[in-house]
C-alpha cells in the first residue's frame, strides 16, 4: 500500500488490485492469504475514510468493522487465562492493555464478546465488565479498532501455512 493522500480513482485501482488478488486465493483456497488480502482491504478502505468521511461517520464505520474482526478472532484459539485472585474465570484472547492513573486495564475477547479486566491499585480492587462497543469505555472506538485489527493481523503471521 501506498502511503501517499487517497483519492476515489486510485482507490477503486487499489481495490481493483486485491480484487484480482482474492479471486486467485480465493481459487488456491489459500486461507492465509485471503485474510492478509481482507486486512490489506480493511486498510485501504481505512485511509478512504479517514480521508473521506467525518469523525461522527468515520466512528460508525471503525464499529462496523469492529463486529467483522471479533467474527474472525471468534475462530482463532482463545487460549489464554484471564483470572482474578488466581481464580480461573475464562479463556480468551487479551488484546490490549494500559494504565489510566492507579488503574489497570485489559481488553479481552470472549467468543466474539469483548470484556475488560480492570485492577484498581489504590482500592486493591479487580473486576470484570463487558465492554460495549456501541458506548466504548476506557477504550475508545479507535484504539478497539486498531488493537483488534493488530491482533488479527498478528494471529495471521503467527499461523502456520
Amino acid at each position: 500500500m501506498q502511503d501517499e493522500g487517497i483519492t476515489p480513482i486510485s482507490y477503486f485501482y487499489q481495490n481493483t488490485k486485491l480484487f484480482i488478488k482474492f479471486i486467485k486465493a480465493h481459487y488456491k483456497k489459500d486461507e492465509k492469504m485471503l485474510e492478509e488480502i481482507y486486512l490489506d482491504t480493511l486498510e485501504l478502505y481505512q485511509k478512504y475514510i479517514d480521508t473521506y468521511m467525518n469523525k461522527t461517520g468515520r466512528i460508525k464505520k471503525l464499529k462496523e468493522i469492529i463486529y467483522e474482526l471479533l467474527d474472525i478472532l471468534s475462530m482463532r484459539e482463545q487460549n489464554e487465562d484471564l483470572k482474578i485472585k488466581d481464580i480461573h474465570l475464562f479463556k480468551g484472547i487479551k488484546i490490549k492493555e494500559k494504565i489510566i492513573g492507579a488503574c489497570y486495564i485489559e481488553l479481552w475477547v470472549k467468543g466474539n464478546k469483548l470484556w475488560l479486566y480492570v485492577f484498581e491499585n489504590n482500592k486493591n480492587k479487580e473486576v470484570i465488565i463487558p465492554y460495549n462497543i456501541e458506548e466504548p469505555y476506557l477504550f475508545d472506538t479507535e484504539q478497539t479498532f486498531f488493537a483488534l485489527k493488530d491482533k488479527v493481523r498478528e494471529s495471521i503471521e503467527i499461523a502456520p501455512n
